[in-house]
């Protein structure tokens, strides 16, 4: 992947269209885009696999909407964030197609997202840093983009597309176990140095 990106940000300079001094930008958005196109076609296919392309869509457009703002935990390595993401997005895909969920959980279980979300959003980690005006946007949004999501879910459901709202629910519970990981984390780094 890295000599990919490489390989395209040479020609890109080649060609002119950017210029050496931008080299470093470059080969890091190209490499993040290749990453996300592959976590995206490996989930996609092992969606269409179980048959469960509808709630695949709905789980990942809103994951990547509500893991942006509301932060939480990050693999250390390429291959650690691709296995850590197929496996735990397939893992939900499994749950949403062998079990059948009842209403009361489906709210109990959309409540503590929310709360969760209004709690303790943005979870910050080492790849991303905020100053306390980033937080206070990053927050806000979090908000806005689970409150917006969430509308959306319940439409789903009532209108009887129950895999389409589980597949969100799904991403919101997803983004809350991230964040929890990495404030565990964040805590136990935190006791450890302080017993140093």
């Amino acid at each position: 992947m890295e000599r990919i990106s490489r390989n395209l940000t040479n020609w890109l300079i080649f060609q002119k269209v950017i210029i050496e001094e931008e080299r470093e930008v470059y080969e890091y958005g190209i490499f993040q885009m290749i990453m996300n196109a592959l976590d995206t076609i490996s989930i996609l296919v092992l969606a269409f696999l179980l048959h469960e392309a509808a709630a695949a869509c709905c789980y990942m457009a809103a994951f990547v909407m509500l893991r942006k703002y509301a932060g939480g935990f990050h693999a250390k390595s390429v291959l650690g964030c691709y296995t850590l993401t197929v496996t735990s997005s397939i893992t939900m895909l499994l749950i949403i197609k062998f079990i059948s969920i009842p209403e009361t959980m489906l709210i109990t279980l959309w409540a503590i997202t929310g709360l969760i979300i209004f709690l303790f959003a943005p979870v910050q980690n080492r790849n991303k840093i905020l100053d306390e005006v980033e937080c206070i946007v990053y927050r806000k949004r979090a908000i806005l983009v689970w409150t917006a999501e969430s509308i959306l879910m319940w439409l789903l459901y009532l209108t009887n597309f129950v895999k389409g709202a589980e597949g969100i629910l799904a991403s919101h519970i997803l983004t809350n176990i991230s964040m929890l990981a990495e404030l565990i984390h964040l805590a136990g780094k935190k006791r450890k140095e302080e017993n140093l």
